[in-house]
C-alpha cells in the first residue's frame, strides 16, 4: 500500500511541469512543505511493520530525494 502511494507520487512528481514562481511555490506546497504529500508519507511509517520498515524507509527517501530536486 505504501509502496503504491510512493510510486504515484513519483508519477505526479516526474510529470509536473514548473514554468514560473507561482508553479514552483506550488510544487513546494504539493510534496515538500510541512503538511505536503510527501511528509504525510513519512507519518504513516508507524503503521508499517517492523520487519517492513526497511524497505519502506528506502523507498520514501527515494521519494523525498526525487521531490527535492
Amino acid at each position: 500500500m505504501l509502496q503504491e502511494k510512493v510510486q504515484q507520487l513519483i508519477a505526479a512528481i516526474e510529470s509536473f511541469e514548473v514554468a514560473d514562481e507561482q508553479q514552483l511555490e506550488e510544487y513546494r506546497l504539493r510534496f515538500i512543505a510541512r503538511k505536503g504529500e510527501v511528509t504525510a508519507l513519512f507519518a504513516e511509517m508507524k503503521y508499517v511493520p517492523p520487519e517492513g520498515k526497511k524497505e519502506a524507509g528506502l523507498l520514501l527517501n527515494e521519494l523525498k530525494d526525487k521531490a527535492q530536486s
